[in-house]
């Protein structure tokens, strides 16, 4: 997920926590990138976390390999009770890289951790600070339920939670917009207030008399879906970052991409 499209940003809300630090087995883990070498930069904070983690150093795996963004919205102590859910970020001896993507500052990375076993993916979201790669976001890809794996396997089960927030949001109900359809990480970093001042400056989210969806897609447990919202004269073209919790889409990001009259984009 890119903090910028069309330099036009309102809210993006990080995917989860991060990983907690172990300590350094006697041997350390292989890494493997599909077309760049072992010491990428943009490898480094990784390798450093996981490292860390092996070494039982949750500290330095907080401190070193993450953003300033991410320990003002995650403290240590909500970091290790996140990593300490996952032992494999402790005991692993593999890392493959799976896939990666730049724009700009940023870069969106999978790993596979003990792909030869296991095989958990672990997303990193990366950001530049001070010239050099940081850990901004970890998302450790969980066990699912069968309710969950039912909603992954349809796209179009996306739909439901947006639906229900405009449906809120027309309605003025702004709290059940809020509370009901977004997700903990989403309430953590956008208060409600903070919420009601980005409605406030996309009039459209309140006063839209038609809504278009458009094909959602669903990669490594997240859903992406980008709607477009009419009035008579200006269309609003957003895009929504969705996870699920507790069996149920809620929303973690809205982006909003675009706003001009209506029929000036597709």
């Amino acid at each position: 997920m890119w903090r910028q499209r069309c330099n036009i940003i309102t809210i993006i809300i990080a995917l989860a926590l991060v990983p907690a630090p172990i300590t350094a087995a006697a041997s350390e883990p292989t890494h493997a990138a599909p077309g760049a070498s072992s010491t990428t930069d943009w490898l480094t904070p990784i390798d450093l976390q996981l490292r860390a983690l092996r070494n039982k150093d949750i500290e330095r795996a907080y401190n070193d390999a993450s953003s300033k963004d991410f320990k003002k919205a995650t403290s240590i102590e909500n970091f290790k009770q996140f990593v300490e859910k996952y032992p494999i970020l402790f005991s692993h001896q593999n890392i493959v890289v799976k896939s990666q993507s730049f724009s700009d500052n940023e870069a969106d990375i999978t790993v596979i951790l003990d792909p030869d076993k296991e095989a958990v993916p672990v997303r990193y979201l990366l950001d530049q600070e001070d010239g050099r790669w940081k850990i901004w976001n970890m998302n450790v890809v969980p066990t699912y339920s069968e309710a969950t794996l039912a909603l992954l396997k349809d796209p179009m089960s996306t739909h439901r939670p947006v639906e229900l927030q405009l449906a809120a949001l027309s309605d003025n109900d702004l709290s059940k917009a809020y509370n009901e359809y977004t997700s903990k990480e989403f309430r953590k970093v956008t208060t409600l207030e903070a919420f009601r001042q980005f409605t406030s400056n996309f009039p459209l989210l309140t006063g839209h008399t038609a809504v278009a969806f458009k094909e959602p897609i669903i990669e490594e447990g997240t859903g992406r879906i980008a709607v477009d919202l009419y009035n008579n004269s200006t269309t609003l073209a957003i895009e929504y970052t969705l996870g699920i919790e507790d069996d149920q889409w809620k929303i973690w990001g809205i982006q909003i991409l675009q706003q001009s009259a209506q029929g000036a984009f597709t």
